[in-house]
């Protein structure tokens, strides 16, 4: 879809709007993402490059502060989800994107939104890393919904490890202080 250069703005939308992008894109082939895009980096991109050259629309779910905070630690995110948005938007691969809820604890599983947006959104793929948490159920759910997945090897390594936002954190803080 990304013929035209759009506004990093535009591309923001909202959870219950997915299934306004299959309307405007009926004859493509959409392609959905997820995770916290917390400290974009390049693995991030390449991830984001690779998954879009799956189809013609790249859709992007961000998950929410309190998904974040409750998945990854209690000091994250790092950026609050209206900034990680606005990163993920700033990219060329990206076309739409909007931020996840998952269920409150203890009431569904974490990724139980996923229901919602492969029903309404209906994308042609989703597209996962390789070492996310929780691949049987993700397996399933899109199973359940004839989205076919497409799993991505480590998108990006440095000195044999693959790049996260964690292991950066986690280098950062052990950098001694700048003066």
């Amino acid at each position: 879809m990304n013929e035209t250069r759009r506004n990093a703005a535009t591309k923001i939308i909202t959870y219950d709007s997915v299934s306004q992008v299959r309307d405007r894109h009926r004859s493509e082939r959409i392609v959905l993402v997820s995770g916290a895009f917390d400290l974009l980096h390049l693995g991030h991109v390449r991830f984001l490059d690779n998954a879009q050259a799956l189809g013609e629309v790249l859709v992007v779910g961000g998950g929410s502060d309190v998904d974040v905070k409750r998945y990854k630690s209690k000091d994250r995110p790092f950026y609050n989800e209206e900034e990680r948005l606005k990163s993920v938007a700033a990219l060329e691969a990206v076309d739409y994107c909007f931020v996840t809820y998952a269920p409150e604890e203890g009431k569904g599983h974490f990724l139980d939104w996923l229901k919602h947006t492969f029903s309404h959104l209906r994308p042609d793929f989703y597209v996962f890393n390789n070492d996310t948490f929780d691949i049987p159920y993700r397996l399933e759910l899109a199973g359940s919904h004839k989205v076919a997945v497409k799993i991505l090897e480590d998108f990006y390594k440095v000195n044999g490890e693959a790049l996260s936002t964690t292991k950066i954190l986690e280098r950062v803080s052990a950098m001694p202080k700048l003066r």
